[in-house]
């Protein structure tokens, strides 16, 4: 809720602001760049016919305006996030030799969020901050800047001593600034990685033993299309993967 009002105080205003002065300055380049067109939202829609069990039910949809967010910003609310129950990720990686035979990579996870399904993606890394982190940081950097050109305009002894001095803050404090901004997506990393590490079940070889156990009782029926791709890539696969793949020849 606290991100969500510092959002709604002070990034909503300035992306508006923004946009409007860039329409005003460059309205051809705004055209072309697509911003002119409604944005879309960030809640994650359900297809027709699907139950209310599998919509998404979170903050932006019961706090629509700042007035529903204060009057509420004390009370308890129920939110909904659906999930897939289990995900499995194959991908292949490249030889660290050049002409060398790529890897296929098995994982399985449980209990991801629908909406940030992409969280399974090897490789993937969040750009995005907290509205708060951002606010903090502006809120130092301006700071800093304010503490300086006082200073500057007002020193009125020490000569060129007390503007090196003050230089040299302004830099430290730009330096402060750029290093809270990497700890906090260092921070927003991390959070990322554990979350992943409590929803990992499996990979490679236990895997494919779950896949083939689930063919054996006819659970999942496109685990064979799982197998069938592993048999057909099956040198790009570790060992213990292929003599998996060739023990469970019989049941396909």
């Amino acid at each position: 809720k606290l991100d969500m009002l510092l959002d709604q105080l002070f990034t909503e205003p300035f992306r508006r602001c923004w946009l409007w002065s860039y329409a005003r300055c460059f309205p051809r380049r705004f055209e072309r760049s697509g911003r002119a067109s409604a944005r879309e939202p960030p809640n994650y829609l359900p297809e027709a016919g699907n139950g209310s069990a599998h919509q998404r039910i979170n903050l932006d949809r019961l706090l629509t305006s700042l007035r529903k967010l204060l009057r509420r910003f004390f009370s308890r609310l129920t939110v909904q996030e659906p999930t897939f129950e289990e995900v499995v990720v194959l991908y292949s990686e490249y030889p660290e030799e050049e002409g060398g035979a790529s890897l296929l990579r098995l994982k399985s996870f449980r209990d991801i969020p629908m909406a940030d399904v992409e969280v399974v993606f090897p490789g993937l890394r969040v750009d995005r901050m907290k509205s708060a982190d951002i606010v903090k940081l502006v809120m130092i950097l301006l700071a800093g800047i304010a503490t300086a050109l006082y200073g500057a305009f007002f020193a009125t002894s020490g000569g060129w001593k007390v503007r090196v001095t003050l230089i040299g803050l302004l830099l430290l404090r730009a330096f402060q600034t750029w290093r809270s901004v990497v700890n906090a997506k260092s921070t927003m990393d991390d959070f990322v990685r554990t979350t992943l590490y409590h929803s990992s079940q499996d990979s490679q070889k236990g895997v494919l033993l779950y896949a083939c156990d689930s063919i054996e009782q006819h659970e999942h029926r496109e685990c064979l299309l799982m197998l069938l791709m592993l048999l057909m890539h099956q040198h790009g696969v570790s060992p213990a993967a292929a003599a998996a793949a060739d023990d469970a020849e019989p049941y396909a």
